[in-house]
């Protein structure tokens, strides 16, 4: 669960390298992600988890309106029949990447991530910082 609005600017950060390079070294390909789709992608999951009866619309089809969870879901499928069949147009394992990592991060990842923080924290002033707090 996010715990702040704040948080939610951590999560793009976080998820842009993560999600594609494992699939992309698996398949052998050197073509670099690039943009922001895979980082909008776990956004709009964060937000599909968190309100999944609101509605959204496509931006050239704005008479057209689906939950938001339904629309998360042809969008996964969507990419996960791209990365299937090797579409190329698009990064499809950065979007698909992106919007697992979204949920993952709404449905603990964030506890887990700053539940540990002041461990962390410390072990990096004891060891990194030499002892030295600020």
């Amino acid at each position: 669960m996010i715990r702040t609005d704040s948080e939610i600017s951590y999560v793009p950060a976080s998820r842009s390298i993560i999600s594609s390079l494992p699939f992309q070294t698996a398949i052998g390909t050197a073509i670099p992600s690039l943009g922001a789709s895979g980082a909008i992608l776990a956004v709009l999951a964060m937000f599909a988890a968190a309100s999944p009866d609101s509605r959204l619309t496509i931006v050239f089809l704005p008479m057209i309106t689906v939950a938001a969870s339904t629309g998360l879901k042809g969008l996964m499928m969507l990419d996960a029949a791209g990365i299937v069949s090797g579409w190329r147009l698009f990064d499809h394992a950065a979007h698909l990447g992106g919007a697992l990592f979204g949920l993952a991060w709404f449905h603990g990842g964030a506890n887990a991530v700053w539940g540990r923080r002041e461990i962390f924290m410390t072990w990096w002033h004891e060891n990194v910082r030499g002892g030295k707090k600020r």
